[in-house]
């Protein structure tokens, strides 16, 4: 299609006029003439207000004005009354009934007419057959405007007419809908038919709309990030979806699914009697539904079910589209040209022959591009004195067209929504005036309004807050001005406007949806926690319960985009919400005791969930990039507050019920990643404990009576019996003669020719002197780094695999009977045990150096690597004096290290060092430990954790080793030789302190349940002219009744600095 040669008539034009086009029949062009019928070419239109237009409405045969000032004029077809004057028909009218009122926002129907105040009440006239005024009477029509009274109380911003139903969008996004409603064009999920008054939409409560439309029998509402939901009749495919069960309507809003997956928020919408156009945020236009008259732009007069792009624009950015009863008409403002197609035959299209178009026609009328060049020749004596003219807005309706059009170039490309007014969101202005209110200050009426609706309403948490260059998909939320908001809203200074703040944040959250229609629905979950009451433990059933169970409840589709949206959440929201959560179950706990209601167990279920939640979604970046650290969700009090004895019995026991079976009580144990280290010891305790007793009933099931009677300790526990002077030899033998079982039950060991039972000292001495001997350098198994004095399994190594296995089993059957033991082992050790990922910087517990050097690899930026380090994919060890050359992978000797084969090299050499190189003792190793440990529970251990278990930790606390000390003898705890002990003690320096304690209990390293747990006893001896003795297997000091503190500390020091202990040599 192309622009006309032919001149056309423009008549004299003001700064701003009005142009129009198509049928004139029934006088709704308001061009006056009744012997015209149609107007086939864009005509200017003589209507003294045409230069201050703010919106128009296009009906069937009928139109509306609004001014900027909000004055309604109206023309055409009056036979429901739908003019709301008595005036000429065929000319612009004002509505005298309106003029008390400012109007805001105007619809009409076929036959009815609707207008908004700026106070938000809404009026309706015209045809009222199938209750479409809303005014809840029988009345066929009303010929002047009259109030919506069941509207009165909400505060309307936008309307929207179809044929014969109406649509109305509050200022706290609830959506009411009134009128026919054969074909579900109302949306409140039946057919019911007629609602002759305003009915509130539920089940699109929360999603925050900011555009409606309305067709002949269906309906369009347009979200905050751009999904479109329609409903409605779908004969022809408006909806741009196909209806359930081959249906012809829907009743029930949806998201159109080619649109809602396009990664382009759709931000403007029109339709027709049975077709819907959209325009996308790049200014793409779609259209779909009826196509009989072309009206789709497709080159096609089929209809369209689901939405496709109207090729012929495509390249150019539509900023504005309207639709007539079966026609189109789009703006692109890059050319400064209007387009239009589908029915022509009444001159809608604005082209030179009356006739239907299924392309996009330019409209021949008398406005410029933004250069300034005309479109068309302009017929005129004063050509050059007439004024350059630009298309400001387009509509249509019916069968007509028209445009607004100015002397100015309209600067802006963007999609224009200008004149819709949007509900309330959260606005730093409104926050601010509520600042800035003083005690005795009077609080402004519709500042009140503002607060109860806009901070109690979903739809208005959803659209606030969003950084506009968000993608579609995502939350879209910027943190940084919801944290300064929330923080405002914090900051209140009278309690009266906090207290409605939140009751109005109470309420919405209450309003949580389960089933959300748009995914900008989800917002609310991400911003409501950021207000400060949810920190309160006040609040906990009124916020935090409700909105953990709103959150868990959300159906499956949306529950997962949430958990998408998780993943890439501030770390600081992350461990907020973490906080939120940790308070409840802490205040829970502080509380089971007197619990009363089923409301407490509610919140602590949810709460519990949410963290488990939380913790499945950071588990998702893997344990290294985890962004919140393990130990963010420990909570202590459940060590301290809960029976991790019977929370462990009672989970086993649900455990083992048969499927079906429910019970209602919460077990801790199903969120273990909340024990932090202790809690975990406790619980392997648990597990250790039951495992041994029922080893020992299996014992007693399994043997004869006889031998029970003659020797039970032979039967019921795990027996040693060891020569000293061949400890690493009888160890060997016994245990690897055991089975699995066996070592389930508790060790006790005897050395054979003393007379010592076992009550746990013997054991522990047991585990110091076999291992002071097998780890030892010079046994062959082990070599040490002289760098971090660190042990690692020795490559190449002679001995079999049963002496690495052993070792297994005794570092399993030590955690098994809670005993520490000197293990110097790094920490990458017991990542391994657990199945944790082996990284560099492991090595460097081990060789320092070695990792120094391969990081200064990795960083060396240029492009001379194999210049400058030499290397080759090979690495060179030490078998027994003998230097040996192994390659890190096939032909490594020839391939040397480059700028773009570093990385692989040092995974190559970590990979040997730590791993492949000494593979099958550490699977001796592995194997024999499982034969003991093996189990859930261990799983739950982080490896340090498990380290600190084996070989305890400096988390020294003097303090507590002095108060739960016990004592023997004459000794008590204010005796006055304990009294200077504890002074001499708390004097040493820490290497000192720590001499003590490798003097007293073998090991300067302490259990991870802490110095309570070493049960240290002082027991008086009488010979002061000896040293204090330490009995190391019970953690037991002899300490002689010394007369002065000067020798109390010379002796103690003397002792100590003479000690050994049963470290390594």
């Amino acid at each position: 299609s192309s622009s006309s040669d032919s001149p056309v008539d423009i008549g004299v034009c003001p700064e701003f006029s009005m142009y129009c086009w198509g049928s004139t029949s029934n006088g709704e062009l308001g061009m006056g003439a009744p012997e015209v019928e149609q107007l086939i070419l864009p005509t200017f239109m003589d209507f003294s207000k045409s230069w201050n237009i703010k919106q128009v409405a296009s009906g069937l045969t009928h139109t509306l004005f609004l001014t900027e000032e909000g004055i309604v004029y109206s023309c055409g077809n009056n036979e429901g009354g739908q003019l709301g004057h008595n005036k000429i028909t065929r000319k612009p009218e004002h509505i005298d009934q309106l003029e008390n009122y400012t109007i805001a926002n105007i619809a009409v129907g076929d036959q009815h007419s609707v207008a908004v105040t700026s106070w938000g009440l809404v009026y309706a006239w015209g045809e009222n057959g199938f209750g479409q005024l809303g005014l809840n009477t029988t009345e066929s029509h009303t010929d002047l405007p009259k109030l919506v009274k069941s509207l009165a109380r909400v505060q309307i911003v936008q309307v929207a007419c179809g044929s014969n139903h109406t649509l109305a969008l509050s200022s706290s996004g609830e959506l009411y809908s009134w009128g026919l409603n054969s074909l579900g064009q109302l949306g409140l999920g039946h057919r019911e038919s007629p609602q002759r008054e305003p009915t509130l939409i539920k089940c699109l409560i929360g999603v925050p709309l900011v555009h409606i439309i309305a067709g002949g029998q269906h309906s369009a509402a347009l979200t905050q990030a751009g999904y479109l939901l329609t409903w409605g009749s779908n004969k022809q495919g408006q909806l741009g979806y196909s209806s359930k069960n081959d249906e012809n309507s829907s009743h029930t809003p949806s998201v159109v699914p080619n649109l809602a997956t396009y990664s382009e928020p759709i931000l403007h919408v029109a339709t027709g009697e049975g077709h819907t156009a959209v325009i996308d945020a790049q200014g793409k236009l779609w259209t779909f539904g009826y196509g009989r008259y072309g009206q789709l732009g497709h080159g096609s007069n089929n209809d369209g079910h689901v939405p496709r792009t109207v090729l012929d624009l495509v390249g150019s950015k539509v900023s504005q589209v309207a639709c007539g009863r079966c026609h189109t008409l789009v703006y692109v403002p890059s050319q400064g040209q209007a387009y239009a197609f589908g029915q022509g035959m009444s001159g809608q299209l604005g082209i030179k022959t009356p006739c239907n178009r299924n392309l996009p026609q330019v409209v021949l009328g008398p406005w410029c591009s933004p250069g300034g060049v005309s479109l068309i020749k302009v017929d005129s004596d004063g050509e050059t004195s007439l004024p350059k003219l630009y298309i400001k807005r387009i509509y249509a309706g019916g069968d007509s067209s028209l445009a607004t059009v100015t002397k100015e170039p309209v600067a802006s490309e963007n999609i224009d929504n200008s004149t819709l007014q949007l509900p309330f969101g959260v606005e730093e202005t409104q926050i601010d005036k509520m600042l800035s209110i003083g005690e005795g200050d009077m609080i402004d009426d519709d500042l009140f309004t503002y607060m109860e609706t806009a901070f109690g309403s979903l739809s208005c948490w959803n659209r606030s807050f969003l950084n506009k260059n968000a993608p579609k998909h995502t939350h879209g939320v910027d943190f940084r001005v919801a944290e300064e908001y929330m923080a405002k809203l914090g900051r209140l200074p009278r309690e009266s406007i906090t207290e409605v703040v939140q009751n109005a944040i109470i309420q919405a959250v209450n309003q949580l949806p389960q089933h959300p229609k748009t995914n900008d629905c989800l917002r609310c979950f991400i911003i409501l926690p950021l207000y400060q009451s949810f920190f309160d433990s006040c609040h906990i059933y009124k916020l935090q319960m409700p909105f953990a169970e709103a959150l868990l409840d959300l159906d499956e589709n949306v529950g997962s985009l949430f958990k998408m949206w998780m993943l890439h959440l501030p770390v600081d929201y992350m461990m907020q919400l973490l906080k939120v959560y940790k308070n409840v179950i802490v205040s829970m706990i502080k509380r089971a005791k007197h619990s009363s209601a089923d409301m407490d167990r509610r919140a602590l279920l949810s709460s519990l969930k949410i963290l488990a939640l939380l913790h499945q979604e950071n588990l998702k970046h893997g344990a290294k990039a985890a962004r919140i650290s393990y130990e963010a969700f420990y909570v202590a009090e459940i060590a301290e507050k809960i029976d991790i004895r019977r929370d462990y019995l009672n989970w086993i026991s649900s455990k083992m019920r048969p499927f079906g079976m429910s019970d209602s009580t919460i077990s801790f144990c199903e969120y273990p990643f909340l024990f932090d280290a202790q809690a975990k010891t406790l619980l392997l305790r648990c597990d250790a404990t039951r495992q041994m007793q029922g080893a020992m009933q299996e014992a007693f099931l399994n043997s004869s009576p006889m031998l029970w009677l003659l020797d039970p300790a032979q039967v019921q526990f795990l027996n040693l019996s060891i020569r000293r002077d061949h400890i690493v030899e009888d160890t060997v033998k016994q245990l690897l003669f055991h089975g699995v079982t066996e070592f389930k039950r508790p060790l006790k060991v005897h050395f054979i020719g003393e007379e010592a039972e076992d009550a746990g000292g013997v054991r522990k001495e047991f585990f110091l002197l076999l291992l002071r001997e097998i780890l030892n350098p010079d046994f062959g198994m082990f070599m040490q780094y002289s760098e971090t004095n660190a042990i690692w399994f020795k490559e190449g190594s002679l001995e079999q695999a049963s002496e690495y296995s052993l070792i297994g089993i005794v570092c399993g059957l030590a955690i098994y009977n809670f005993t520490i033991i000197n293990l110097p082992f790094p920490l990458v050790l017991y990542k391994k045990l657990l199945g944790d990922s082996i990284v560099l910087d492991d090595l460097a517990d081990l060789d320092p150096s070695l990792t120094r050097s391969l990081h200064q690899l990795l960083e060396y930026d240029k492009d001379d690597v194999e210049e400058i380090f030499c290397l080759n994919f090979t690495v060179t060890q030490d078998f027994f004096g003998v230097m040996k050359t192994i390659p890190l992978k096939e032909n490594g000797d020839s391939i040397p290290v480059t700028a773009g084969n570093k990385q692989e090299y040092v995974d190559l050499l970590v990979d040997y060092k730590l791993n492949k190189s000494i593979d099958a003792q550490y699977e001796a190793f592995h194997q024999g430990f499982y034969k003991v440990c093996g189990g859930i529970v261990l799983k739950l251990f982080q490896p340090i954790e498990l380290m600190s278990l084996v070989t305890g930790n400096e988390n020294y606390d003097w303090a507590e080793l002095e108060s739960t000390a016990e004592y023997k003898g004459e000794y008590y705890a204010d005796h006055p030789v304990i009294k200077i002990f504890w002074e001499v003690f708390h004097e040493l320096t820490l290497e000192q302190k720590k001499q003590f304690l490798m003097f007293l209990t073998g090991t300067d390293r302490i259990p991870i349940l802490g110095m309570k747990a070493l049960k240290v006893t002082i027991q008086s001896t009488a010979d002061t002219a000896y040293l204090p003795v330490a009995h190391t297997c019970i953690a037991q000091l002899d300490l002689p009744v010394y007369s002065t503190k000067e020798k109390l500390r010379y002796k103690l020091l003397q002792a100590i600095q003479q000690s050994e202990g049963f470290g390594l040599v």
